[in-house]
């Protein structure tokens, strides 16, 4: 099975809070997130994660993860 990132798990790789990360998918600056279960949790997958870690690198952030 295919690991899957939530948007505390991105938040955490990219070291930004949770909320940010929200807003940037509202934003439509990174991939749309799937949903999931009846409260639609965000999940993103490995490509689509790898995907925000890159935009989080161009845009100055320091991110934590590989």
């Amino acid at each position: 099975m295919e690991r899957t990132y939530s948007v505390g798990d991105i938040a955490r790789l990219v070291g930004v809070s949770a909320e940010t990360i929200k807003n940037w998918e509202n934003a439509r600056l990174i991939p749309q997130a799937a949903r999931v279960g009846i409260q639609k949790r965000r999940i993103w997958g490995p490509t689509k994660a790898q995907q925000i870690i890159e935009f989080a690198r161009n845009n100055g952030y320091l991110v934590k993860a590989n």
